[in-house]
Parts: C-alpha cells; structure tokens; sequence
C-alpha cells in the first residue's frame, strides 16, 4: 500500500459515538452528565446522535469531567464536519459531471484554459473554478439558461457548451485586464485613428488598438474560436466597463475590422444590460426573409444600426456613394479611392462584393488574410 495515500472514507462518525463510549467506559448516564455539565439531558442526547454540533464550551466542559483535553473533542467535530462536506461536495460533483460532455473540453486544454487532470473528479473541480461556478445547475443559470438574453438567430444554433466557454474566456480578460473607467468620447475619437489601422499588419495595429481601447476603458479580447460556438463577435458590459470579444474563426481583415466596428456600435449605441453576440453567417441571416423571422424585430433594428455605424466609420457614406456612382471599380479606381479615404482597398472589396456590386471573384487579391496565432 502506498504511504502517501490518504484515507478518505466514504461516511462521517459524529462526535457523539465518541461521547456515547466515554460515558459507557465511566458508567455515567447521559442524565448524569448533563448535571455534571450544567447542559440540558436534550441538549447531550442530540450531540450523541449527530443532531447538534460539539461547540468548545461543551469540548471544556468535557475535559473537567472525563480528563480528556478540549482539544480532542473540537478535532472530531471540526473532522466530522469536513467529512460531512466533502461527501456533500462529492455527491454535488457526481450530479454535475455530465457538463464535461457538454463543453469542447479536450479544445479548452489545447488553448491552456484548464489544465488537464487525472481523473473525472478533478477534470471537473477545473472546469467549475474556469466558469466561477459551484454546480452543472448554477452552472445552467449563469451561461444555459440565459442565453436567450444573447441577441442570436435561431437558424444558427450554437452549443450552449461552447458558447459559454468561449464568452467565460472574454470575461476572464475582463477581470485580469483591470480596466481604467470608460471614456465614450475618448473612445468615439480614438475610433477615428483606429480606422486607419486597417493598412496595417497584425503584429503592426494590434499593439495600437489594444492601447487605444485600454487607455479609454474599453475591453479588447481576441478569443481563439471554439468547435460550434459559431460566435463571430460579442459585445457587453461588465460594470462600467465595455467588452468587446471577437473570435478569430474569419481570416479577412475587412470581416475582422468590420466585427469590431459593430461591436463598438452596439457599446456606443445601445444598453448597458444588452448582451450582443453575433453569430458566424449571422449578416447573411438577416437578408434571408424565411431566417430573418426567427430574429425580433427590436434585435433586427439595433444590429441593422450596429451595420450601418460600422459601414459609415469604415468608409464615408458620402464618399462611397459618390465612388459606387460613377461605377468604375478597376483595380486603380480601388487604389485610389482606398489611399483618399485611408483604409486598405480590401476594406472597399470587401463592402463592394457583400452588397452585390462585385462578383465575389474579383480583385480577392486585394483583401488581406490575418494569420492568427492562439
């Protein structure tokens, strides 16, 4: 037999049973006792059975009559009561190991989420602590069941599993981020510098924005996508502070610029208690009659907004509208009107294809590609 193992039994011995031989080996009644103590007979009759707990004046009082230091008895109440727990904790663990099923664990141990344990027990003490939860059912009132308050089309169901890991992650950056108080004008200005960041590669821009966010209270996180999470973006508020989250399942840059735009529309346009997830294919949702009934109207009304304000920031309305009349998108137009405005050409690719104005086979050479790392 190992050394090191430690015997954890499976039942609690109460005090009382102690208390019980005590008096056995004294030939004392527990009446007796109870006049030697100044205790009530009741009150000794429950310590024997379990039913009350040994408090240390009793412990004391027991010393004095049976010689047997205070400190024994307070050891095998204070042993009783963490057994009682920990098989309490065991048996709530039992009930709540199905969420190991319901979440993309083996992903979440891939990206360094939670650690990878040796067993069920443990595997699912890691997964509760990661989403600050005690059971599988506070874990379903925090993230299952109030999912519907996240503003998501019903044609594209995620896995709540998913969902609530990759939206625990965001949080989680919340809280290690520790975030300077939000500044909605500062924010409003930085935006305009932010726009201009879309020239620029990754390990360029990225730096820049996080900065830019930071220093006016917003939340960036990028958050590695998850196995049918199928979020694209996200936007909510934790206290007085935004958050916006966006995965990194699209590689195009005018996709990746135009999601945090929209985020930032709904941060900017909407309510602090709203929770805004959009979804991957979610914008082709909304121009499809037969899927855009699954979506309310209040909902289609403010992602509509969070559309057009991300459109508007990308590229002028004026100047766009003017470009797309004289209907010449040659490579040199694109050049050209992408260098007047100061975003990359894909930016205007990207806007020209998703409303129909150029095939999705032309000039793809001009979107740009993000590589990610996880």
């Amino acid at each position: 037999m190992n050394k090191n193992t430690k015997f954890r039994p499976d039942y609690a011995i109460p005090p009382g049973e102690t208390l019980l031989e005590s008096l056995e080996e004294h030939g004392m009644t527990q009446a007796e006792l109870a006049k030697r103590t100044g205790m009530a007979t009741k009150t000794i009759n429950e310590i024997v059975k379990g039913k009350n707990a040994l408090t240390p004046d009793t412990a004391i009082q027991l010393e004095r009559v049976f010689g047997i230091p205070a400190q024994f008895w307070n050891n095998l109440e204070k042993n009783y009561r963490d057994t009682l727990a920990r098989l309490t904790e065991e048996e709530s663990l039992q009930k709540s190991l199905p969420l190991l099923k319901m979440i993309p664990l083996r992903k979440m141990i891939s990206l360094g989420w939670i650690d990878k344990a040796e067993d069920e027990i443990e595997q699912l003490k890691l997964v509760l602590r990661y989403f600050g939860v005690n059971s599988l059912r506070s874990w379903r009132i925090m993230y299952a069941d109030t999912q519907p308050q996240f503003r998501i089309s019903k044609s594209f169901e995620s896995d709540q599993g998913a969902l609530a890991a990759w939206i625990r992650q965001g949080e989680l950056m919340v809280y290690d981020t520790k975030p300077v108080p939000f500044y909605k004008t500062g924010f409003q200005r930085a935006l305009k510098e932010i726009r201009g960041l879309t020239r620029l590669a990754p390990d360029e821009f990225l730096p820049k924005l996080y900065q830019l966010c930071n220093e006016n209270g917003v939340v960036l996180a990028l958050v590695p996508e998850l196995p049918k999470a199928r979020a694209n973006g996200l936007a909510h508020w934790h206290g007085n502070n935004p958050l916006i989250q966006l995965s990194l399942y699209n590689k195009w840059a005018d996709i990746f610029w135009f999601s945090f735009l929209h985020e930032a529309g709904h941060i900017l346009l909407h309510g602090k208690k709203e929770v805004f997830v959009e979804q991957i294919a979610m914008r082709k949702a909304k121009t499809d009659s037969e899927q855009s009934h699954t979506v309310d109207t209040d909902t289609l009304k403010k992602e509509e907004e969070a559309d057009r304000f991300a459109s508007d920031i990308l590229i002028p309305p004026v100047k766009y509208q003017q470009f797309i009349n004289r209907g010449k998108f040659s490579k040199d137009a694109l050049f050209r009107f992408a260098n007047n405005i100061c975003v990359h050409p894909g930016i205007i690719v990207g806007r020209l294809q998703h409303e129909g104005l150029l095939l999705h086979s032309h000039c793809n050479d001009l979107r740009l590609k993000y590589q990610w790392s996880e």
